[in-house]
């Protein structure tokens, strides 16, 4: 018993870390992107590519010694944290182009649900135009399939990149 509660704790632990990680590798990304694209004037693409570069090699480097901890061999972790990055992009790329095939009524019900429940002082201050950009479709989407590549890198990291040996 007392173990499975040291395990829940550490899981706790790790998921807060990652997700720590994670807010800091977006605020980053974001921050390059905007450097690259409206102050250096880098085509939009070469910079996507140089972005998730960035962000491979940051959550590497955090899920290493911030979220796990890890002192297992570099080498093989940075493989193998390669080929989880990659199937967690997968999935995530799939997912979101699977669920806009489909174009699901519900997911464009929810966009209608957040606008009607966002309070109109806040719609005129972005603009209605703009603020219907942040909340359509495939916005939403996008928030899915971040939660999907959070989720599968999350659990594949643990699993097999930064995994302890008993």
């Amino acid at each position: 018993m007392k173990e499975k509660k040291e395990q829940n704790n550490k899981l706790v632990k790790e998921i807060t870390k990652y997700g720590i990680a994670g807010v800091f590798n977006s605020i980053l990304g974001i921050t390059i992107m905007y450097v690259q694209v409206e102050l250096l004037d880098i085509l939009f693409e070469l910079a996507l590519v140089i972005n998730y570069t960035i962000g491979y090699f940051t959550n590497y480097i955090l899920n290493r010694k911030f979220t796990f901890k890890s002192k297992g061999n570099k080498k093989d972790q940075m493989k193998a944290a390669i080929l989880v990055y990659i199937v967690s992009f997968l999935m995530q790329f799939l997912v979101v182009m699977y669920f806009q095939k489909l174009q699901l009524e519900f997911v464009v019900s929810i966009s209608n649900h957040i606008y009607n429940l966002t309070p109109t002082f806040i719609v005129d201050i972005i603009g209605k135009e703009r603020y219907l950009r942040i909340i359509d479709e495939k916005m939403l989407l996008t928030c899915l399939g971040i939660v999907i590549f959070a989720t599968f890198n999350f659990s594949l990291s643990r699993a097999f990149t930064f995994k302890e040996k008993k």
